[in-house]
């Protein structure tokens, strides 16, 4: 039989897991390295160089005639992530994100080109009326706060959608 203690602690025990299962569980689980939130981006130039913000969740492109955008430099993409930098040059492999552009009616095409440190792999441009959807892989970061190992980030072009 147990005294009015050790009754107290059991209570207290079950209650406190109880509340764990109740309130404690996270209903969008997320990423070793969190949520990166999602931003949209409607460019105020036919010919930006994105800032590495604008490089996560969606650009979107008006103009009437053909976009060039260039990206941000690996460094600055990696900056996002500073967890991910590390001393050894694995020290990304395998981080990736999605990526998203927009092109809206009457874009004629968006056309990518890479940023210092960036490689593009795949056909890139957008057809007007599309999205085309990105999986952006950072290869290697530095170490925060030095440029060591140099940082490599590679943009693998994918599907594209119309709306």
């Amino acid at each position: 039989m147990l005294n009015r203690f050790e009754r107290v602690m059991t209570v207290t025990a079950f209650l406190a897991i109880a509340a764990l299962f109740v309130f404690g569980q996270n209903p969008a689980p997320l990423g070793p390295y969190a949520n990166l939130g999602w931003q949209i981006t409607t460019l105020a130039t036919q010919t930006p160089t994105l800032t590495a913000n604008q490089m996560i969740g969606e650009v979107i492109t008006t103009f009437a005639g053909a976009t060039t955008m260039t990206t941000d430099t690996a460094a600055n993409i990696c900056a996002l992530f500073p967890q991910v930098g590390g001393s050894n040059q694995n020290s990304a492999a395998g981080f990736a994100y999605d990526w998203y552009v927009k092109s809206a009616a009457g874009n004629t095409n968006v056309i990518p080109t890479a940023g210092a440190g960036v490689t593009i792999v795949g056909l890139g441009t957008n057809a007007a009326s599309t999205v085309r959807h990105w999986k952006v892989v950072l290869n290697t970061c530095p170490v925060p706060g030095t440029i060591l190992p140099t940082a490599a980030v590679t943009m693998h072009s994918l599907e594209t959608s119309t709306f």
